[in-house]
């Protein structure tokens, strides 16, 4: 019986994950140290694995897209509201809540929230991310002294999933 030696296929992108930091001048001086650890892994097996690179597709494009317009936007908001980067989830989150509720040139007249829901995204809601709001403290029986505190500053950070409220920050308590 014969045995047949099979080839096996490696794709990957263009990631420098899965290449040498070192340019083809100096991998032509120094020989095979220029490959990456994962080619030498490859032409170790046997049979060998032979390493492609797929050009990045239209997914990944899309992908890149919306990094790239959520990481800004989450910037701008960490940068306006004078923000630490602590906060950067939670403008990013933000980020996608505006996208989702705001028509944009992908779904038209219509919102995005508005196609998946049937619902009208409501806009009353939208608030400045970073700025000011407060919390009323219940004081009815003290509410006519001079003095007594109402309301306590807080930072407005977004919304909670799937509850109708909003995700604020207390500076004081750090909560």
């Amino acid at each position: 019986s014969r045995s047949m030696v099979t080839e096996s296929n490696l794709h990957s992108d263009r990631g420098s994950e899965y290449f040498s930091q070192e340019g083809p001048i100096l991998a032509r001086l120094r020989g095979d140290r220029a490959l990456s650890a994962l080619d030498q892994f490859c032409q170790a097996q046997s049979p060998v694995i032979k390493h492609h690179l797929t050009p990045v597709g239209a997914k990944e494009k899309i992908a890149e897209a919306w990094f790239l317009d959520h990481f800004s936007a989450a910037d701008a908001m960490l940068w306006e509201g004078r923000l630490s980067p602590a906060f950067w989830s939670d403008a990013i989150m933000y980020s996608q809540f505006l996208y989702n509720h705001i028509p944009n040139s992908h779904t038209g007249a219509a919102t995005p929230w508005q196609l998946l829901t049937g619902r009208r995204s409501r806009w009353d809601k939208i608030r400045v991310f970073g700025c000011d709001c407060y919390h009323l403290i219940p004081n009815d029986p003290h509410a006519k002294i001079p003095g007594i505190v109402k309301g306590r500053k807080l930072i407005f950070v977004g919304f909670t999933p799937n509850l109708n409220g909003y995700r604020v920050f207390d500076p004081e308590s750090r909560q």
